[in-house]
Parts: C-alpha cells; sequence; structure tokens
C-alpha cells in the first residue's frame, strides 16, 4: 500500500576611478595592415528561377463541413443564467483507422470543487480562453441533445471573461514533474463482462518508452529533447465492477466520467497520483466512435485535487503508436489541425489524423505518426525565439529555414510568422520538412504553409494550392513556386534548397523595393544591404549616396562588386546608429567588411559565421554587445579581425583558433571573461594578439611563446597568470607591462598580530598596485562561511588589515581578494580569485601574548603572565618565520627591553617555561622600530 499525503495542494501553477600611471591605451599598430579594399568590377547577377505563383486566400475557403455542435454558435437559452468560475479545457474524439468520420470536440468546464460539467459554447470564444480559468454566465441543467447527447446536463454560455487563479480550496492544474518532465500513468482495464487482455503490460511500456517508436523517444525527438515523460508507469491489468454497457453513454460514447472514477479506484492502491501529470484509462475493449484526449479533466485522490491530462483509448487505437502520440498531444493541451478544407486529415502533423493515410508502419506499434508543425511546437514552446522569425507588416525578409524535425545545427530559422495586417489573430506560418525522424515517410520535402486563426476551435490549417487532398503537390512549396494571399498582399517565394532546408523570400505588406528591379547583383544581396540600411539607421548616415535611390547597388556609397557579387563594405565613421542586421550573411562574396567608428549596438550576428570569402572584419569603436559568435571560427579566409572598444562580453570561443590565415585578432577594451583559449596558440599566422581591457582570467597559454609569427601582443588590465618559463620571457621582450598589470590574487593569509578582541592579518602584495582598489577581506565564524565583507585596504599597495570587533578565544576564517576599480579604457572592476581560507584564534587571558608597540629605537616587549611559569623565552627575529633570528632571551618577569635596533619591522614570540614543561609560542607579532 502506497503512503498517502492528505494535503490538498493549493495554488495555480502559473564609475570610474583613474590613475594614469601607464601610457594611456591606443589601438596597437598590426603587423601587417587590413589589405587593401577591391576595385569593384560589375557584371550581371544570375537570376532567380522562374517563378509559378498560386493566388488564392485561404481565409475565404467555402469547403467547410457542417462543425459538429459544440464548435457551433449554440441557441441562446430562454431560462435563467448563473455565473460559475472554472478551468475551461477541450476534450478531443478522434475516429479510430478505416472511419473518415470528422473528429468530435467538447468543451468542459472544471470548478473549483472538481466538477466536470459540459458547455455548449461558441467556438471563438472557446478558443480564445481553453486552457484557462474562466467565469461563464449559463443556463446550467440545460438538456443534451445532438452529437453530445451523453446523458449528463451540460451549461448553454452566454457569455465568457477571463477569472482570476482560484485560492486554496481549489483544484490546482498538472500534476507531477514540471514544464518539461511530464510523466504519465497508464492503467490498463477490463470490463467486468469482457475477460480479453488484449495485451500484456510489457507491451504497453514499450509502447511509452524512450526506446524507438515508443512516445517518450517521439516527443523527446520532436521538442528537441525540451520535453519527456520521464517516470511514466504501466499498471495493471484492474477489473473494473461493472459490466461494458454501464461505461456507454445513451449517444454509445464512453462514459468517460465512470471510466475516470472506477479505473482510478481500482489503481489507486497501487499509484500516487500527484505526481503525474496525466493519466491514461487504455481499456480492454472499444466502446463508440473514438479515441479521446485532452487536459483539464480532475481526480481528487491522494489527499490532492489536480487537474490532469488524460485520454480514453482501446484497442482499436492504442494498437497505434500515432493515435497514441496524438492523444497524448491533446493532453499536452495540443488542439487539432487541419487540411485545407478545415478537416483534420494533414498528415504533416501527428495533431491532424494520425492515421487518416499510415504511411509508416511498425510491426509491433502500428502506425507510426509524422512530426508535428511550427504552430504545435511554438504554442508548447519547444522552437527558440531566436529561431523563430517574425515578419513584421511592411517588412521583406530573406530566410534559411533549417528542416523542421532533426535540424543539424544553430543555424537557420525553424520558423516564420507572418502576422496578418489588422488581424490580432490570424498569421501564417512557414517551415521546412524533409523526410526524416519520424517525417521519413512524408510525400516529400518542401515548404509547408499553415495558416493559423486562434479563433478558430482548429486553428492552424494547411495553406493548399489545389485543395484536398492534403499529400499532393499542392500541399507542398517547391523551389521557383510563390503562395500569395492578395487580401493580406503576403507573399511566400521558394527561392532555393539545400540538402537540409530551403531559402526563402516572405514579404508581409511589404512596399516597393529597389530590389525588385536590380539586376547587376543577385536580389538576395540587394535585400542584404536594404536590411543593413533600415536596422543601422541609414536615413540619418553622413553620407548615404544611392542607396535604395537607384537600382545599382554597386555604386551606392562604401559598396563595391565584383563578378556580380558585393565583395567590398566600407562605411566606417558614416554615423551608423542600430544594429547589425542578420541579413548581411546574404552576402557570400563578401571579403571586406568595416562598420568601425560609429555608433552599432546590439550583438554581432551569427550569421558572419558563413561569410567564407571575408578577410577583414573592422568593427571597432561602436557599443556592440553580447557574445562573439562560435561561426567566425569557421570562416577559412578571415584575416583580418578588429573589434575592439565594445561592450563585447562572455568567454572567447576557441573555435577562434582554427582560422588558419588570421594574422590580427584585436578584440582590447571589451568585457570578455574566462581563459584565453589553448587553441590560439595553434594559429599558424598570428601576428598581433590584443585582448587588453578585459576581464580574462586564468592560465595564459603556454603555447603562445611558440608562435613564430608574433610579433606584438597586448594583455594588460585583466586577471591572467603566467606561470610558464618560456612565456614570461617570450612576455618581457614584447610586452613586459602585460606581466606588469594583472589582478591577480594575493599571497595566502597569514596572522601578524591578535587580541581578545581583534586579528591583524598580513600577505603578499600582487605585482600590480597601481589604479587605486585595494584587498577585500572577509570573514566568517566556521570555515565553510558564510563570509561577511569586513573592509578593504587603502590600496593595493597595503598588506595588511585589522579585522575589530570580534570575541576573545574564538576561531575566526578569512579569505582576502584583490580589487582593481574602472580605469582609463577598463569598463568594469576586476576582482581577483580568493586566496585560500585562513583560520586564526582571538587571544584569552590564560595564555602568554605579547602587547604591540611601536618603538623610535629601543623597543620594550611586554606580555601576560602564566601562573605555573618559573620565567619565559622570548625569541627575536627579522622574518616571520624565524630563520633570522637576533638572539633568544629567558627572562623571569614579564617585560625586556632590548638594545638599540635599526629601524624596520621585527618579529618576536613568547613561551612559558616551568614545572618540568615548557609551553608552546604564541603566534608571531610584529614591532616597529621608527627612530
Amino acid at each position: 500500500m502506497k503512503l498517502r499525503l492528505f494535503a490538498l495542494v493549493l495554488a495555480l501553477l502559473v564609475a570610474a576611478l583613474l590613475v594614469t600611471t601607464y601610457p594611456a591605451y591606443t589601438s596597437p599598430p598590426p603587423a601587417t595592415p587590413p589589405p587593401p579594399r577591391p576595385d569593384p568590377a560589375a557584371a550581371a547577377a544570375a537570376p532567380l528561377p522562374p517563378e509559378t505563383t498560386y493566388s488564392f486566400s485561404p481565409w475565404d475557403v467555402s469547403v467547410n463541413p457542417p462543425a459538429p455542435a459544440s464548435e457551433s454558435a449554440p441557441v441562446m437559452p430562454s431560462g435563467a443564467t448563473e455565473s460559475r468560475t472554472g478551468f475551461l479545457s477541450a476534450l478531443n474524439g478522434d475516429a479510430l483507422p478505416g472511419d473518415t468520420s470528422r473528429p468530435r470536440l467538447l468543451y468542459t468546464l472544471t470548478d473549483a470543487r472538481g466538477m466536470v460539467t459540459p458547455l455548449l459554447i461558441e467556438g471563438a470564444a472557446a478558443a480564445a480562453y481553453r486552457g484557462q480559468w474562466v467565469t461563464v454566465e449559463a443556463a446550467f441543467g440545460t438538456p443534451a441533445n445532438g452529437q453530445f447527447a451523453f446523458g449528463v446536463p451540460v451549461a448553454q454560455v452566454v457569455s465568457v471573461r477571463p477569472a482570476a487563479t482560484p485560492g486554496a480550496e481549489s483544484v490546482t492544474p498538472g500534476g507531477g514533474g514540471g514544464p518539461t518532465v511530464r510523466p504519465w500513468v497508464t492503467i490498463l482495464c477490463r470490463y467486468s463482462d469482457v475477460p480479453d487482455t488484449p495485451k500484456p503490460a510489457s507491451w504497453f511500456t514499450g509502447a511509452i518508452s524512450s526506446v524507438y517508436p515508443g512516445v517518450n523517444h517521439y516527443w523527446q525527438q520532436i521538442s528537441y529533447n525540451q520535453a519527456n515523460i520521464n517516470g511514466s508507469i504501466v499498471i495493471g491489468w484492474y477489473n473494473l465492477p461493472r459490466p461494458k454497457s454501464y461505461y456507454t453513454q445513451t449517444n454509445g460514447e464512453i462514459d468517460w466520467w465512470k471510466v475516470r472514477d472506477d479505473c482510478s479506484a481500482a489503481a489507486d492502491p497501487d499509484v500516487y497520483f500527484p505526481d503525474f501529470y496525466g493519466v491514461h484509462f487504455w481499456m480492454n475493449a472499444q466502446i463508440g466512435c473514438c479515441a479521446w484526449g485532452g487536459y483539464g479533466w480532475p481526480l481528487n485522490l491522494d489527499g490532492s485535487g489536480k487537474i490532469y491530462g488524460m485520454t480514453w483509448i482501446g484497442p482499436g487505437g492504442y494498437d497505434h503508436q500515432g493515435i497514441i502520440a496524438h492523444e497524448m498531444g491533446h493532453g499536452f493541451d495540443l488542439p487539432h489541425s487541419a487540411a485545407s478544407d478545415g478537416i483534420n486529415s494533414a498528415l504533416w502533423d501527428v495533431m491532424s489524423n494520425a492515421a487518416a493515410d499510415c504511411r509508416s508502419v511498425h510491426p509491433t506499434y502500428g502506425c507510426l505518426g509524422a512530426g508535428t508543425i511550427t504552430y504545435q511546437m511554438n504554442r508548447a514552446g519547444w522552437i527558440p525565439p531566436a529561431r523563430n522569425y517574425e515578419v513584421a507588416v511592411g517588412t521583406r525578409v530573406t530566410l534559411n529555414l533549417e528542416r523542421l524535425n532533426q535540424p543539424t545545427g544553430a543555424n537557420g530559422y525553424l520558423m516564420a510568422r507572418v502576422p496578418v495586417s489588422g488581424s490580432t489573430t490570424r498569421y501564417y506560418t512557414v517551415e521546412a520538412r524533409y523526410r526524416v525522424g519520424y517525417d521519413d515517410l512524408l510525400p516529400g520535402d518542401a515548404v509547408i504553409i499553415y495558416s493559423v486563426d486562434t479563433a478558430r476551435p482548429t486553428p492552424a490549417w494547411l495553406v493548399d494550392a489545389d485543395g484536398v487532398p492534403p499529400w499532393d503537390e499542392g500541399a507542398m512549396w517547391r523551389v521557383g513556386e510563390t503562395f500569395f494571399d492578395p487580401a493580406s498582399n503576403i507573399k511566400v517565394q521558394v527561392v532555393s534548397a539545400n540538402a537540409t532546408g530551403f531559402t526563402v523570400t516572405i514579404s508581409n505588406d511589404a512596399p516597393y523595393s529597389v530590389c525588385e528591379d536590380v539586376t547587376e547583383i543577385p536580389k538576395s544581396e540587394c535585400e542584404a544591404l536594404d536590411a543593413l540600411y533600415k536596422a543601422a539607421g541609414g536615413s540619418g548616415w553622413t553620407n548615404r549616396a544611392g542607396w535604395l535611390q537607384t537600382i545599382t547597388p554597386c555604386s551606392w556609397y562604401g559598396v563595391t562588386c565584383y563578378d556580380g557579387h558585393v565583395n567590398s563594405l566600407g562605411l566606417n565613421a558614416n554615423n551608423l546608429r542600430g544594429t547589425i542586421a542578420p541579413q548581411i550573411g546574404q552576402l557570400p562574396r563578401l571579403g571586406w567588411l568595416d562598420l568601425s567608428y560609429n555608433d552599432l549596438t546590439g550583438g554581432i550576428p551569427d550569421t558572419l559565421g558563413g561569410l567564407d570569402e571575408l578577410a577583414v572584419l573592422i568593427l571597432n569603436d561602436n557599443d556592440l554587445d553580447g557574445s562573439l559568435p562560435a561561426s567566425l571560427g569557421s570562416m577559412d579566409k578571415l584575416a583580418w579581425v578588429g573589434m575592439w572598444h565594445n561592450h563585447l562580453s562572455g568567454e572567447l570561443p576557441p573555435e577562434l583558433g582554427n582560422l588558419p590565415e588570421l594574422t590580427n585578432l584585436l578584440l582590447g577594451v571589451n568585457r570578455l571573461s574566462g581563459p584565453i583559449p589553448a587553441s590560439f596558440a595553434n594559429l599558424p599566422k598570428l601576428g598581433w594578439l590584443d585582448l587588453s581591457y578585459n576581464q580574462l582570467s586564468g592560465e595564459t597559454p603556454a603555447g603562445l611563446a611558440n608562435v613564430p609569427t608574433l610579433t606584438g601582443i597586448n594583455l594588460r588590465y585583466n586577471k591572467l597568470y603566467f606561470s610558464d618559463t618560456a612565456l614570461q620571457n617570450r612576455l618581457w621582450l614584447l610586452d613586459p607591462l602585460s606581466l606588469a598589470t594583472q589582478t591577480t590574487t594575493p599571497g595566502t593569509p597569514y596572522l601578524v598580530e591578535r587580541w581578545q578582541d581583534s586579528i591583524m592579518l598580513g600577505w603578499l602584495l600582487i605585482d600590480y598596485t597601481d589604479h587605486g582598489g585595494g584587498y577585500e577581506v572577509y570573514t566568517a565564524g566556521a570555515p565553510g562561511g558564510p563570509f561577511s565583507y569586513s573592509g578593504i585596504t587603502s590600496s593595493k599597495a597595503t598588506g595588511a588589515f585589522t579585522i575589530g570587533g570580534l570575541k576573545s578565544a574564538t576561531t575566526y576564517s578569512f579569505k582576502i581578494r584583490a580589487y582593481t576599480p574602472p580605469h582609463d579604457l577598463q569598463q568594469n572592476a576586476l576582482y581577483s580569485d580568493f586566496t585560500p581560507v585562513f583560520a586564526a584564534t582571538t587571544h584569552d587571558s590564560s595564555a602568554a601574548a605579547p602587547n604591540l608597540h611601536r618603538y623610535a629605537s629601543t623597543p620594550t616587549l611586554t606580555w601576560n603572565p602564566v601562573t605555573w611559569a618559573d620565567y619565559y623565552d622570548v625569541q627575536v627575529a627579522r622574518d616571520a618565520a624565524f630563520k633570522d633570528s637576533l638572539q633568544t632571551f629567558s627572562i623571569s618577569g614579564l617585560s625586556l627591553t632590548l638594545d638599540p635596533l635599526d629601524d624596520g619591522t621585527y618579529y618576536w614570540r613568547v613561551r612559558a617555561v616551568g614545572g618540568g614543561r615548557t609551553g608552546g609560542w604564541s603566534a608571531a607579532q610584529i614591532f616597529v622600530v621608527d627612530g
């Protein structure tokens, strides 16, 4: 018997210090200057492939079969209405293989007590509020009729409005597992009059497993490993207490309530339901038309009222992996999608009709589901925002769409979303589908377009040039074809294809662009220049001659071309303000890019890494931020990189060490952190390396000492270490200040003096003591902390600090770090790593301990008495280790006056001797002679 937790789950998931000791920073003179920009030479660009254009508006499709009762506008009730608050859910019924009937859709309201009421509700309102807490105004107790005459009263809804998250006594949505791990419990149940056991429990365990083609494997692959059902279990078979007829509604459909109640009750001793996100009720015989699935059904078991994803499936459904995945998708609150006629038979989406056209059949688990579409994946949060391109109204863009299933890398978009002007609910999605993974038996490799209206109960409809069937050429948009919606002035043009994706040009009600008529370079390159102009505030440029005014972009200011392509772009010191458009990656022959001395902000586009011909990249003296794209390491011709004086952050990509032609890497005056990659020592032609004024830390790669071409290096003002002797020698020749200007960790603390209420610590200074700062001291009452800030020294040239306010005879732990404030071109404060923790104990009155004094020439040392002492040994030295001891004295009293000493710092200690025993030496103490 499992442990029950009788606790109701309560809530719905719901700036600068300047010291000029060293020369001011200037950009280092490169070992080799940037190569000259190539001379312009014009040539006609190759034309785009001929277009086949299909012009229609999917919002006007006339083939629209009658909707089921719950999707139609209900008849307004004539009787009294009342308001109730609950969770609005959708329950979906899907025909089994061989049955071509339209799917069923039922909306329900689950109130705070866990009561589920079917709703007759207008489709747009239901679509807008599904999966939310709402308040409905409805006539409750209306007799059921029509398609959903299920033998229980329904609520005929007049109006819907959002409601606040309910309070402590409410049903809570979800189950165990959180937003990505969503375990299900599969309960196998037999009707009392049907003894058959269609399959053993082990078969069902395989069906939901993470081994192909189990649905856990399926959802992990489809979601890019962002969702799984790890922790799912199968239990049963259980015998229900009543015959099959008891669990059949008057309309012949399965009675979800009765099956839920009796099946979960039978399994209750063996499962703790709050651990799970969803519940499968899988029966040994089929009742009615369909397999059913949805999210928002409650169970009040194990002391916890929760809303779960649920499915009800019989043998005709769970025989097929695709149907299991489909109904589980409904359990994740994913709706149906449809073909162009509004019927869900488009095999591009497992959430359409998983068994409508069974092309992929597994010998054990039947029809396998294809992948899902970008509408569903974006709804579930599985498409990274950076790979979902929003084609804003009034814009035109050319994109690389990577295949949706098993994309090959981080480059390219997975989805384009094209909102319809003037609508808050309508948009298009554009995606690339290839026959790989669970998409292996799709009709073809193509661009697929869906029209989405979130006010429809079935939001996403396939865009098909020739209507049904949804698996012919009309649904697949190929190279040279263009979809055009004249009502919205939206155009999707398939430009080209490669092994893993498509290039598409999408125009969303965009005004005319000169690129429409450009012939001297490819249209995509003109559009890249257009995007750069707009993103970088072209209207305010100092010189913008020709830009977007003529159809000869090779004559525009700063642009040069060769052999029909843009090969140089020089816009330095031209008042560029804004960002670098990612479309700059559409200039495949670009060899020179200079955007320096402007006011550009934002990140460096990852698409630069695709410019295989780029040799010179100059972006210095802007306000660029973000990290350096690792993709830059794939540019085999890149020789000159200048990005100093920006705000770049993050670590240096090791991939930069793969550049065979790189001569100059100038990244000073940024906010880069982390170590210098060891791969930099592999750069065969590196001549100048400037990483100064950053926050780099760790050991500097010793291999840099062996780069034969290296003639200039600047690593100043970081937190770097140089342990390798050969590297130290090389730096002494090239730039000794790189060795002397690092904010490194000070020496391990040692005890200078202690008293009953305070302790003085000392440490070895770091080499770099200029430009302000100091050493921060942190104190803890235990070795593991917590540590609190105790103070900072007046400068980095001060190597001692007294911590006061301590308790007597108490051991404290200390750690120290060096601090340098922002200065000159240093953008951020530098903090070294902490020293190892050092422990020291304050004095009490029972131990001999000296008193600290400062003397003009003749010191007198005193100490406190020890009751059993006959005399005291006193030792004086010039070093804390007492290796250079001046003398040891044996004194019967409590003081010692020394002969005159030279000025300086001295160390001394005392111990008690008597009664046949010798006490331990006191901690080394300091006195100062400064006469």
